[in-house]
């Protein structure tokens, strides 16, 4: 008859144990597929600034200076920045890249 108590109390034990395990685990899911949302989020926009990227560098290759009268150079969609600006503007954008 006692051997009845100690079985039911092992049992318990038991279940306790595999109740913490499962709620870790469902835990343990949850993270999981928050790190995979948050991948997938960040594999699309790298791929969106690839595409974007592609997208800017042909079109400045297709954009050549045109000179003006005074001196300056535009180029076609409004850009009037010198070579000079355009590289204090390159480093700037490195700097807020934290490169």
């Amino acid at each position: 008859m006692f051997g009845w108590f100690k079985a039911a109390q092992r049992l318990n034990e038991l279940e306790s144990v595999v109740a913490k395990l499962w709620k870790q685990m469902e835990e343990r899911d949850l993270d999981w597929e928050e790190m995979h949302v948050r991948c997938k989020r960040l594999m699309t926009r790298a791929e969106k600034a690839a595409r974007d990227g592609e997208g800017v560098q042909s079109s400045q290759a297709v954009e050549e200076p045109i000179p003006e009268p005074n001196g300056q150079h535009s180029i076609p969609g409004g850009r009037l920045l010198t070579p000079r600006q355009m590289q204090i503007q390159q480093q700037i954008l490195r700097k807020r890249a934290g490169l």
